[in-house]
């Protein structure tokens, strides 16, 4: 027999507020159906095939700018009040975090280019931050949540898009373990012998680290999370290997937001 979801439950699932899924059941664009005494419950397979079609949609180029005018100007509120506008748009973080690769990219493209000053990027990259770390700590937390290591290549020191993977795990209602940038890859695998994670993501951009760097990581990464049982993602636009023994490459938030769904799910009906 098909198992229904109670709406709390598919907005756990979403990674959204059950306000979204309210809304799409009203609008009929989520399929449900009806308890005896009224209570929406929704189809797994619907509700994934409903989120495999909301293709995230990015923001014009204007908007892009306007990101970028305040996040330089160090103006934290209003980017708040902007990621929680997209998030009104777009019904989920991992979407959110997708529209923001633009901006990122073109906040790069203005720092290469000598558009912007080094000030002006650290100052802007640090705006992003705080705006992302106040959004996350107002996400609500599991009372026993899955635990995701998330840390940023060795050798790399851009990390902003892995506060916004960080945003897509608590959106999630996992625990992150927060490593961040300037952890070696020793250091991290002594970490994974210590604290057992379900997951682990490292990100790496495409300023800092060359192809074989990265190969020489993610070998040494694939040993260990295959040893430790913790599944291992690899995030950003570094070059990392074509090749994966155990290792996953994603390349977009919605990506990683489905790997956590699916973790979820196949950890809970083993549990059962």
């Amino acid at each position: 027999m098909t198992k229904l979801l109670t709406t709390s439950e598919a907005a756990k699932l979403a990674g959204v507020a059950p306000s979204s899924i309210k809304r799409w059941a009203e609008q009929n664009v989520l399929p449900c159906v009806r308890t005896a005494g009224g209570h929406r419950r929704f189809e797994l397979k619907t509700l994934q095939e409903f989120l495999d079609k909301q293709a995230p949609t990015n923001t014009n180029p204007t908007d892009h700018d306007e990101f970028i005018e305040l996040m330089i100007a160090g103006k934290e509120k209003s980017v708040v009040s902007k990621l929680y506008a997209l998030l009104e748009e777009l019904n989920a973080w991992c979407n959110v975090a997708d529209a923001m690769e633009p901006v990122l990219g073109k906040l790069g493209t203005l720092w290469a280019s000598g558009e912007i000053s080094v000030g002006q990027e650290h100052m802007a990259s640090e705006t992003l931050s705080r705006s992302i770390i106040h959004v996350t700590s107002a996400l609500p937390a599991a009372g026993t949540p899955k635990k995701c290591l998330l840390a940023v290549a060795e050798g790399d020191d851009h990390e902003l898009g892995l506060r916004l993977a960080d945003l897509c795990v608590r959106a999630r209602q996992w625990k992150p373990v927060w490593l961040g940038r300037y952890t070696s890859t020793d250091i991290l695998i002594e970490h994974l012998g210590s604290e057992k994670c379900d997951l682990v993501a490292i990100s790496a951009s495409r300023y800092s680290i060359d192809a074989e760097t990265l190969n020489g990581i993610t070998e040494r990464l694939e040993d260990v999370c295959r040893t430790h049982g913790a599944q291992l993602v690899l995030g950003g636009s570094g070059s990392w290997p074509m090749n994966l023994n155990y290792a996953q490459r994603i390349r977009s938030f919605s990506e990683f937001d489905r790997i956590l769904s699916a973790k979820e799910r196949t950890n809970n009906s083993s549990s059962v």
